[in-house]
């Protein structure tokens, strides 16, 4: 029965440790970036709470822009889920 279970593993290459034909065409697989949230709720919340840290007199620049990028990325994804206007 071992036996059995072991073929359907195999491929059929003289060199056991190359991979099977098909995988090399497709190409990296795109990961999408999992910090972005998922709703458009989400994305507006946040966003009005970078907003608001914006006039946060005791903020530093590198948070300013780390806050600046950010907000770019939710714009993108906002965009890209076609979210209504507020």
């Amino acid at each position: 029965m071992m036996c059995a279970l072991a073929s359907g593993f195999a491929y059929s290459s003289e060199d056991p440790h190359q991979m099977p034909p098909g995988g090399s065409m497709m190409g990296p697989a795109t990961i999408p970036d999992l910090s972005l949230p998922l709703d458009c709720k989400t994305i507006d919340h946040e966003r009005s709470l970078i907003e608001k840290f914006s006039h946060n007199p005791k903020a530093t620049q590198v948070q300013l822009e780390a806050n600046a990028k950010r907000a770019q990325k939710l714009d993108a994804k906002r965009k890209t889920m076609n979210c209504p206007s507020a």
